[in-house]
Parts: C-alpha cells; structure tokens; sequence
C-alpha cells in the first residue's frame, strides 16, 4: 500500500488543486489523508535559502536526514500524505536558481526519492508541452505587477546573473529548463508514475484517469465500508495562510 502520493508541475499546470482534490478523493472513500500544498511548512518542503544554511552541501544533508526522518516515522501510521510540488519542484526550482549542475539536481532528487521508497511512493505529473505559452497566459491572468515582481526576483538569482539570463525572457529560459530537468527526474525515477498532458484543459478526465492510476496501490487505506471521518483531511498552509511563494508552483485548475 502507498502512504504518499507526489503530485508534481511546474506552476500554472494545476497540481496544487489537483493534490487537494486527490486527497479529498481519498478521505471520501473511506481513507485518511493529510494534504500540504508547496508553500506550507513540511520537513519535505525545504528550498535551499543561503541565508539560513549557508552550506548547499549542509541543506542537502540535512533534507536527506528528514526525509529519511519522515519515512521511518510515517511507514507506521495508516495515513496518506498527498504532498504538492516536494520531490521534482522545491528542491530542483531552488538549487537551480543557485545555479547548481543539473546533473547534481538529479542526483540529489534521487537520492531523496530512495530515503522514502519504504512508503511505497507514486507520482503524478501534470504538463504542457508548450510551457512558454502556459507561463505567459498565467502572467496575464496574474497581471503585470505580479509577471513584474517575478522577473525582479528571477533577476537576482545567481543564475540569471551568471548566464546573462536577465528579464522576462531570462526568466522563461529558467522555467524551460527547469522543465528538461524535472522531465529527466520523472523518466529515471522508480517508482509507479503516471504523466497527465493538461494541454486539452479536459479537467474531468484528467480526474478520472488519476483515480483510475491511483486505487490500485491505496491498498487497505480504503476500508470497503467505513464513514469517513470528517476531519481526515488535514489542509496544511503556510503560517500567513494560503498565499503561495514566489515561483515554483500554484493552482488554476478551474
């Protein structure tokens, strides 16, 4: 049985909704659920912030340490974590605004993939092929204050300032390869995956095939005849309540 389900996209791709939607799906049939969208506090959601550890080599050890930390506590609780963006987003978004080598991205995600494999982890990511055009539309919508604060903060990464990859098109050039190396992650990682093209915005359906990908591994989460509890579903947010950090992911589905 699984006991955590990594809902995973880059933002504007809908995974915050759809991760609390599958938890709410869960709770409904009979299971408990606990929920944490990407900008809550959760021992699995570390980005790497020079002005708290100074050290990327110490943030890494420390992440490897509480995950190992979670599994071993969480493999004895009849609980499944839906969590929002941790394995593939936060941790490859941030080391790579610090201008870290993919291929030590990929690594280290590996490595935090392996600390929970007792969990019996799954993965769903949802994507667009044509990503540019999902990040513009979404910086329309949010309006050219927020597109303006985005490209401000990009601005001051390290790797914008290194590679010359300034403003808006910086930016986007940032998001893009975050892209190639989230979708490397996805492809070499072991674990059940299902991949979901929201291109189509067919969100009904997108549902149905998750559920359908999902049930067979919830095991005996899901009694065949139980009440749910009502409070099964524990919402997570941020201490400052649900407002979402700076790029690395959010929630439109409709």
């Amino acid at each position: 049985m699984t006991k955590i389900i990594f809902v995973e996209g880059l933002q504007g791709c809908g995974k915050t909704t759809i991760s609390e939607w599958l938890s709410h799906q869960i709770r409904t049939r009979g299971g408990e659920s606990a929920w944490y969208r990407e900008d809550a506090e959760h021992r699995l959601g570390m980005h790497y912030m020079p002005d708290k550890c100074a050290d990327v080599a110490q943030y890494m050890k420390m992440s490897a340490v509480r995950w190992s930390a979670f599994a071993s506590e969480h493999g004895e609780k009849d609980i499944i974590t839906v969590l929002d963006g941790r394995l593939l987003m936060c941790p490859t978004w941030s080391l790579l605004r610090h201008n870290m080598e993919a291929e030590k991205i990929a690594a280290f995600v590996g490595g935090l993939a392996g600390a929970v494999a007792i969990l019996a982890p799954m993965l769903v990511y949802l994507h667009a092929p044509d990503y540019r055009a999902v990040f513009a539309a979404m910086c329309q919508r949010r309006g050219q204050k927020t597109e303006d604060i985005y490209v401000r903060r990009h601005n001051e990464t390290l790797y914008a300032q290194s590679r010359q990859a300034l403003g808006y098109e910086g930016l986007v050039r940032f998001e893009l390869e975050h892209k190639a190396i989230v979708e490397q992650l996805f492809d070499s990682l072991n674990m059940p995956k299902l991949d979901v093209d929201i291109t189509g915005q067919e969100w009904d359906s997108y549902k149905q095939t998750i559920m359908q990908f999902v049930e067979p591994f919830l095991g005996n989460a899901i009694p065949a005849r139980r009440v749910p509890p009502k409070n099964a579903i524990r919402r997570c947010m941020s201490r400052n309540g649900p407002q979402r950090a700076p790029p690395g992911g959010d929630a439109l589905v409709p």
